[in-house]
């Protein structure tokens, strides 16, 4: 991951994740690979936890509340 990007969560957006609590021992690299990542503001748990740049990540942000409200709206 580069100085310039992100990873963050595929449900809420959020960039607050840490490795998944459900695993905690053996190889840091194999629990990755079994477990993923937890979110730490919505608790989504997964490996699809998408890694971008930082301007892509607010570009998607925007999308994704701009849909929200749209259909908030409808």
């Amino acid at each position: 991951m580069g100085e310039n990007d992100v990873q963050f969560c595929p449900s809420c957006g959020s960039i607050e994740i840490d490795e998944s609590g459900l695993l905690t021992i053996g190889d840091p690299f194999m629990r990755d690979a079994l477990v993923g990542w937890e979110c730490l503001d919505c608790g989504y748990i997964g490996k699809d936890f998408f890694i971008v740049s930082k301007d892509e990540h607010m570009q998607i942000l925007d999308e994704k509340y701009r849909n929200d409200l749209v259909y908030a709206l409808v």
